[in-house]
């Protein structure tokens, strides 16, 4: 997955796009969960748990978006600009 997939989104998904969700984008499925109320600790706790220990992040259209080395799923995290490990 890369930014010019996300471009291809539909938007009746890309509209879904909020917080306090956060969007597991795969090639053929996006899936979501709720964030609501997470410290960036949990954030970051769940995104190594999703993506594992080195997790590369980068911005698409004012989201903040977070992958692997894989490069097979995107996560977007909306009301985000950067998150830390701290």
């Amino acid at each position: 997955m890369n930014k010019e997939d996300l471009n291809q989104l539909p938007k009746a998904v890309t509209d879904t796009f909020k917080q306090p969700f956060v969007f597991l984008i795969f090639p053929e499925l996006v899936q979501h969960f709720p964030a609501r109320n997470w410290s960036q600790k949990q954030l970051m706790t769940k995104l190594h748990e999703i993506l594992g220990e080195t997790v590369y992040f980068d911005h698409w259209q004012g989201y903040l978006i977070a992958k692997n080395a894989d490069e097979a799923l995107i996560v977007l995290i909306p009301g985000y600009e950067t998150l830390t490990d701290d």
